[in-house]
């Protein structure tokens, strides 16, 4: 089944976009994902988006990016290595640095671990907060990653 992704997804859309991957992965046979005119996702969209790919791979379905070089956002996309995390190599026409607080590069997060991951806290808390209030934002952060459920084989990614 083709899908074109959409260019923006915000929080009031990613609904639509959730509905959308979730008719995806009822269909069966092969997904062609069309990133074409993909501009800007908030980071729940970019991993979903993750996760479901690599769901349907770990399935053994087939899963094809198409136009992803030619997508305004291909250049931020690369830098969290969402394509890395999908099994899409690409060629990298910049400079990668530190992130910073600038964004969080996506992790896997293995089922049984998330208690564990002090660091994955971290980063998201100086994504958020910067240096204000950054011990309330590193709990928030870790209460939120102990909240991944247990899913057996799955995956998830943050």
């Amino acid at each position: 089944m083709n899908y074109t992704l959409p260019s923006k997804v915000f929080e009031a859309n990613l609904p639509r976009l959730l509905h959308d991957l979730a008719v995806l992965d009822s269909s069966e046979g092969p997904s062609l994902l069309d990133f074409r005119r993909v501009e800007y996702w908030i980071p729940a969209a970019i991993v979903s988006l993750c996760a479901i790919a690599n769901r349907w791979s770990g399935q053994g379905r087939e899963v094809f990016f198409q136009n992803v070089q030619s997508s305004p956002d291909c250049g931020y996309l690369q830098r969290i290595d969402f394509f890395e995390r999908v099994g899409l190599r690409l060629p990298e026409n910049f400079h990668r640095r530190a992130a910073g607080t600038s964004f969080v590069e996506i992790q896997q997060i293995d089922p049984g671990t998330a208690r564990l991951n002090e660091s994955l806290a971290r980063a998201l808390a100086e994504c958020l907060a910067g240096t204000t209030d950054f011990q309330r934002m590193v709990a928030a952060a870790g209460a939120a990653i102990n909240l991944t459920p247990d899913q057996g084989d799955d995956k998830f990614f943050t």
